[in-house]
């Protein structure tokens, strides 16, 4: 299995096809496997790289660290490791957070950015938070996947997914269970003791042409209409009927704004 050492981590890996790279962050509940239903498409037109943030499904999980903008230096030293000099860039919910970050702290590797339900800072309501934490109690016990069936399913997919396609929705809680409990409670436990850091006045130090994605009833879409108003080079497209999980509820629409996106910005192509 491809593996490579960065910034005291060790982080497993994929790439698929051929081309200009493009990198797929996950979000916070998935890991690599998350982009089933991106990677044989992007495939055709990019090099597609798959990788398990710290913490996630076969990458190592350190005790602590898991500031986003550390998480960024982790993707930088991957690209750097594989011989990538500029990619695009593709992030959902806290892939996206790192991904914003990784274009603030390297704008000049990253050719085009794609956002996808990410606001510019990690804010939940008291009584999700409450929930989280009452979690961290038996969340090792019952694994990740069990984790999303019972607090992040409602919030991740919307009602009439859930209803129409229980299929669906029970893959990707298989895809969940790849994750560590363990490391899960360990990032959890970090991520509630800090303040969320709020990039929102550096959103203008972002360039390069940017797309956000957002579905219609995501729990996080006044955030990132949000970061639509203080990035000088975005432009915003809401998938009606989809909640925070847009790429895995609508593929072929969300595949098709991203394709259009990124073909539209190769390095040499005006």
């Amino acid at each position: 299995m491809p593996y490579v050492n960065v910034n005291s981590v060790r982080l497993y890996y994929e790439l698929h096809g051929d081309g200009f790279p493009l990198v797929l962050l996950h979000g916070g509940e998935g890991n690599s496997g998350s982009w089933h239903k991106q990677t044989p498409v992007f495939a055709r037109a990019f090099k597609v790289l798959l990788v398990d943030e710290r913490g996630f499904g076969r990458s190592s999980a350190p005790p602590c660290d898991y500031d986003r903008f550390t998480i960024a230096r982790d993707i930088l030293g991957l690209l750097e490791a594989l011989g990538m000099p500029r990619v695009f860039l593709l992030g959902y919910s806290m892939g996206g957070a790192t991904a914003l970050r990784t274009a603030l702290l390297a704008p000049q590797r990253i050719a085009a950015l794609l956002v996808s339900g990410c606001g510019a800072t990690w804010r939940v309501s008291d009584g999700f938070r409450q929930r989280l934490i009452q979690a961290l109690t038996w969340a090792e016990a019952e694994g990740c996947g069990a984790l999303f069936e019972r607090l992040f399913a409602a919030s991740v997919f919307s009602e009439t997914f859930r209803a129409e396609y229980p299929e669906e929705v029970r893959r990707y809680r298989g895809i969940c269970d790849e994750n560590s409990a363990t490391a899960w409670v360990v990032r959890m436990r970090e991520d509630l003791s800090l303040t969320p850091g709020d990039i929102t006045a550096r959103l203008r130090e972002i360039r390069m042409p940017t797309r956000l994605l957002c579905g219609e009833h995501d729990y996080n879409r006044p955030r990132v209409e949000s970061v639509h108003r203080h990035l000088p080079a975005s432009d915003l497209h809401i998938l009606p009927g989809a909640a925070h999980g847009a790429f895995y509820e609508q593929p072929e629409r969300f595949n098709e704004l991203a394709l259009e996106f990124f073909l539209s910005h190769l390095p040499g192509v005006s």
